[in-house]
Formats: C-alpha cells, structure tokens, sequence
C-alpha cells in the first residue's frame, strides 16, 4: 500500500487513503503528507459502517476505488456502487480455504462470486489465484493478474542496515532464522516454534527471531515457554524496517497454511537470503 500511493503519478491522481484499522501504516502515510483515515471494523459484511464510508467517500470526492482484499471490498462495495463509482479489487488471497468446513466454505466462496461479479475490474496477484476463482465460481470475469512485485532500491542486499543481530542479543555464531508476519492462524506461528523446538534439540547454535503483532502472539509468546524455547526465540511487535530485519537473518521461513502470492517470501528473496 505504501509503495503504491508513494509511486502514483500525481499529476493524474490524488491518493487518499481509508483503512479499517489504525496502526504503523497510517502514521507512516501521515508522514508521507497523504490523506489517511480510519472508521472501526473488524469484520466483512460490517453494515454498521457501510454508511460512514459512503459519507466518507462523498466528501473526500472519491471518483475511483481500489479495494485491498474481501473484508475491504465488502464494506467499501455497496458505498462505491450507491455513489456511480468504479471499484478495482485486488485479491491478495482468497477467504476461502481448505481449512474451512464445508458451509464456512462455500458461504465464503459465494460471498467472493458476488463481490467480484460486482466490481470493475478484479485484480490478481498470480495466476494460481486467479485459476482459483475460475474453479471456485465456474467463470471468473473481468480478472486481470498482476503479480506481486518488490520495490529492489528499498529490498537491496548491498544496502547499510543497522545490526539488528546485536540489538537482539543473537550470538555471532548463530543460525537466525527470521519469521516476520502477522500472528494469525494462517501463518500458523504455533507450528514454526513446534519445528523450530525439534531443531532446537539438535543444534545449539540456531535462534528464531519472529517479529509480527496478532491474536496469536501472546499464545506464541506461552508456547515458546513452555517448550523451555525462551532464550531461543527473539519475539518482537510489527516494524517497518523490514530490510534491516531480513539483513539480519540467514533464513526466511513462512509457514503459512495457504497464500495467495506471499510478497515476504519475494522480499526476502530481493534480499539474497534463502
């Protein structure tokens, strides 16, 4: 997101931006001097915001809408058709899953065929995902893939970092692993600290550093305890200096249980690091 409003052409357009969450990502935008707001919601579908948000829209004067994944669309879509605008959805990743029940499933995969038969252009970050939702829905209109890509003068191997290894107290001699993402069931964190403990076993001379907020942090947090792991994983909250964290590691590990097109795993790639 970040990338994408800084790289618009502003002679064309006037980026403002609407989140449903506060956080780092808005104080950033501040002090990139764009427009940022936030109205309150934690869930799709959330009719008690579809009207702040179409009063939003109507008076920041929005004539184009690009919408970042389902929770998104589904609170932006019905304000943006209401006032005759044209909605651009990037599907980062599908809602529905494999881990889902059946209904949960296909009341998810229902809810994606209509939100995507409603916008003006729907966006893919592969074509893995887009050959998901010709599966999912039978036909899929309207779908453009543009894939995931890494601003390199940001990610760049040969850049000056801070050591981030000595901040952290890692030993020189150390494998660092690197874990950085949202602590949620999808990048399924409690089963990165499960391996790790194995491997902990048999080398000494290897420590995990997971950086990321989420609703399973504080679980992560008592898991690596009481698997006596404490003085071997380095936890950390959500930072922006993603590069210098990369610089610091030797491996990037994302287990994630599914993922549309992960840009971490292409950013650690930018950054040399396996």
């Amino acid at each position: 997101m970040l990338d994408l409003v800084a790289h618009l052409d502003r002679e064309r357009f006037d980026p403002v931006v609407l989140s449903f969450t506060g956080g780092p990502m808005i104080e950033t935008l501040g002090k990139m001097n764009i427009p940022a707001h936030v109205i309150e919601s934690e869930k799709a579908f959330d009719l008690r915001v579809w009207k702040s948000v179409k009063r939003f829209m109507r008076s920041q004067g929005i004539q184009i809408v690009h919408v970042h994944g389902t929770r998104a669309n589904t609170n932006v879509l019905w304000a943006a058709r209401s006032l005759g605008l044209p909605v651009l959805y990037t599907i980062h990743g599908w809602s529905f899953h494999d881990g889902l029940s059946g209904w949960s499933r296909r009341a998810r995969v229902l809810a994606e065929k209509v939100i995507t038969g409603l916008t003006s252009l729907n966006i893919c970050v592969s074509e893995s995902n887009r050959q998901t939702g010709i599966r999912a829905f039978g036909s899929f209109r309207n779908a453009k893939v543009i894939r995931n890509g890494v601003n390199l003068s940001h990610f760049n191997p040969e850049g000056e970092y801070a050591d981030l290894r000595a901040h952290y107290g890692v030993p020189e001699n150390h494998i660092l692993l690197g874990y950085m993402v949202r602590m949620t069931y999808q990048k399924d964190p409690l089963n990165m600290i499960r391996a790790f403990a194995e491997v902990a076993k048999k080398r000494d001379d290897i420590t995990l550093l997971m950086i990321g907020d989420g609703e399973l942090r504080q679980v992560a947090i008592q898991l690596a305890g009481e698997l006596g792991l404490t003085g071997r994983i380095r936890f950390d909250g959500f930072r922006l200096d993603v590069p210098a964290v990369l610089n610091a590691v030797d491996v990037y590990c994302l287990p994630s249980l599914w993922e549309g097109f992960p840009i971490g795993v292409l950013e650690a790639m930018a950054m040399g690091k396996p």
